[in-house]
């Protein structure tokens, strides 16, 4: 079962967020998601961040033009950018390679790769956070739908290893000596590697629906 983020309804704002020992480039964050599109804009799937500032790397999804976006932001930002949509009410799967300081790409369901070579080095990530940005000393929250098997890897995933984690393989028979964050977010809010140091969230009203497909 995955969580279900329901931020428009009024009844507070859904996110989940883990303090925990990250890293910067090379890195990789690969999750599944199903939007259902209630809001329009620009809205935060997942996001690293350091509670500093206001640096941060952004996987983003646009409802306006069904793109996804990987965004590395220091004092502006640096997008790579989708070329191909996303599916509404389905699961899609997201994968944001940070390569180093000068490359970085997004990748749709697998494919699709765009890379943004902008020089952009952000501050190290010490929190992770689901469907939220950070921003100013505030959690904003607007993304509606469903996020689960969220992984990020301390390297760059090949294509080859993207493609295994779109045919269903579990994060952590991808490159498992590098995975240092494993949420499948099955019912618990979990890491399964034990890199995340603490949880916590302000989640009101999500519920628990079916989640992606995966072995093992």
């Amino acid at each position: 079962m995955a969580y279900e983020f329901f931020n428009q309804n009024g009844n507070g704002t859904d996110y989940i967020q883990a303090t925990a020992s990250l890293f910067s480039y090379p890195f990789t964050i690969n999750f599944w998601f199903y939007p259902t599109v209630s809001a329009v804009g620009t809205l935060a799937m997942f996001t690293l961040h350091n509670t500093t500032d206001n640096q941060r790397f952004a996987v983003q999804i646009n409802t306006t033009t069904t793109r996804i976006a990987f965004n590395a932001f220091t004092t502006a930002n640096a997008l790579a950018t989708t070329t191909v949509g996303y599916t509404p009410n389905a699961w899609n799967m997201a994968t944001a390679v940070g390569t180093s300081s000068t490359s970085r790409t997004i990748y749709i369901n697998g494919g699709n790769p765009v890379t943004n070579t902008t020089s952009r080095a952000v501050t190290t990530p010490t929190r992770w956070l689901v469907a939220a940005f950070y921003i100013s000393g505030s959690f904003l929250s607007s993304y509606e739908g469903r996020i689960s098997e969220v992984g990020i890897w301390n390297a760059a995933l090949t294509t080859a290893d993207i493609n295994a984690l779109y045919t269903g393989m579990r994060s952590s028979s991808v490159k498992p000596q590098n995975l240092k964050v494993y949420a499948p977010l099955i019912r618990d809010i979990s890491d399964q590697t034990s890199s995340t140091t603490s949880f916590s969230n302000t989640i009101t009203d999500t519920t628990v629906a079916v989640h992606s497909r995966r072995y093992g």
